[in-house]
């Protein structure tokens, strides 16, 4: 067994080589967001809208939904129009 103050020790070194371990990851990704020409503070980019402000939560599931309910109605129109001809009616293969 070791003792309570060795083992406090060790805790104190393991948690300053963290810190330092932290200290350089972060001047690093800093340095290469640089070097890639990255300015924003979230190089992944942030959610934006249609106009590219921020945009909430809700506003993008209310946008996402309008996006895919006329992406159905357009793929809707496409499938109606294929195989018919100008009376309705459908072409035989």
């Amino acid at each position: 067994m070791v003792s309570l103050t060795y083992l406090c020790t060790l805790i104190e070194l393991s948690n300053d080589k963290f810190q330092k371990n932290f200290a350089q990851i972060h001047r690093f990704e800093e340095q290469l967001w640089a070097h890639l020409g990255v300015t924003t503070q979230d190089p992944f980019g942030t959610k934006k809208g249609d106009r590219g402000e921020w945009e909430d939560k809700d506003a993008r599931r209310e946008r996402k939904r309008r996006e895919g309910l006329q992406r159905q109605q357009e793929i809707a129109k496409a499938k109606a129009g294929v195989g018919e001809n100008n009376y309705g009616d459908h072409v035989q293969d």
